[in-house]
């Protein structure tokens, strides 16, 4: 039997569970000539532990609400001040500030993401081996963009800091609330409504 020990808390259930249950089926059969022996062998050289196997799910969720609620509250706070109109009559162009505006709030969570990171690797949490270290951190950058664009849409469409703080801080939770669930809950569905 072979064993994904990627989570240390589900391992040892299938290591407790397995024999009991071959163990107790045919202890049940009347005379039975078969003999059973259970023989393991693990996937990794180690098991992970259950910190390290929900840190990179957090800091997904981590970096997903820092960029929402800082782009979003960033542009609009533009518009509740008034100053977007003296940016908008500025020489630079509307692509020029939106980029902008994603940028300052992407430099904002990658600051963030380097703390979670720099303390996860000083306590020995996370540790990726050789370059994996290039896709991590490459990953960690597209993740901290693409909400970066998101809260700065947001922040633009609604327009007041209520109402984005309102809306930044419940709707990432809430779609990503439980990894366990197949089905997205109804708000987060694409095209659908709040």
């Amino acid at each position: 039997m072979q064993i994904n020990n990627l989570n240390l808390d589900f391992t040892n259930d299938l290591r407790r569970s397995v024999p009991a249950a071959i163990t107790n089926f045919y202890a049940g059969q009347p005379d039975t000539p078969i003999m059973v022996g259970v023989s393991e062998s693990d996937l990794r050289p180690h098991d992970v532990d259950l910190v390290q196997f929900q840190l990179v799910p957090i800091l997904v969720l981590l970096l997903t609400i820092m960029g929402i609620v800082n782009g979003g509250l960033a542009a609009a706070r533009e518009f509740e001040d008034l100053t977007i109109k003296a940016l908008l009559l500025s020489p630079i162009g509307r692509g020029t500030l939106i980029a902008g505006k994603i940028l300052a709030c992407w430099v904002t969570t990658m600051l963030v993401a380097a703390v979670v990171l720099a303390l996860s690797f000083a306590f020995g949490v996370l540790r990726p081996a050789g370059w994996y270290w290039l896709p991590a951190l490459a990953a960690i950058g597209l993740i901290a963009l693409a909400a970066a664009g998101l809260g700065t849409a947001l922040g633009g469409a609604l327009r007041r800091f209520s109402a984005v703080a309102g809306q930044a801080s419940t709707s990432p939770s809430t779609c990503f609330s439980s990894a366990e669930e197949s089905v997205l809950q109804p708000s987060c569905r694409i095209g659908s409504r709040p």
